[in-house]
């Protein structure tokens, strides 16, 4: 992915400015949200997102989101692009925390950048796929337009070989945490 990283960078500092011009026309918001991420057979490697929301309802919002991960291992390391479209229900309750979750739809393009000694014959080195992200989390208002968010995400994905092996048991999984701050 050498020669895609610019590309991958150019995109993100794009949505970054989308996601900010956005958050000063009520009533978006926007974020940035960073923390670590891991696979099944994976080493703890980090993740960022940029994100845009709008409001359904009072306690519903729409979520645009695109970001950078990568997942490694003791022999391999794979990068993920990632663009979204995310549900999040934040839990009306009386307190300086609030309960959130989060679902949706995520495309995941992966590019295996370090292969393994021992590789699957039938994984693919570069392709998208779909997933399905299910998260929990809490918020905290830190002020007017200012808010906290620490989250924990699992992500089924509809591949096999983001870690360049094929597993009979099934797809590979991913799980991230998370600190947001929405602005």
């Amino acid at each position: 992915m050498q020669m895609n990283r610019p590309i991958v960078a150019l995109a993100l500092m794009v949505v970054m400015a989308a996601a900010a011009t956005a958050a000063d026309i009520a009533p978006y918001s926007a974020g940035l949200r960073v923390g670590p991420l891991m696979g099944y057979t994976d080493a703890v490697s980090g993740g960022a997102q940029v994100f845009a929301r709008y409001p359904l309802q009072e306690a519903l919002e729409l979520e645009v989101l695109a970001g950078y991960g990568r997942l490694s291992g003791s022999d391999f390391a794979t990068d993920l692009a990632l663009v979204g479209l995310e549900a999040l229900y934040t839990i009306p309750i009386e307190g300086r925390w609030q309960p959130l979750v989060r679902t949706g739809v995520t495309g995941i393009r992966h590019d295996i950048a370090e292969y393994p000694a021992v590789r699957s014959g039938n994984a693919e080195s570069i392709a998208w796929s779909a997933a399905m992200p299910v998260g929990l989390g809490l918020r905290t208002v830190l002020s007017h337009r200012m808010a906290l968010e620490v989250t924990g995400t699992y992500t089924y994905t509809l591949r096999d070989d983001l870690d360049n092996r094929t597993d009979p048991k099934g797809n590979d999984w991913l799980f991230s945490a998370g600190v947001a701050l929405v602005f």
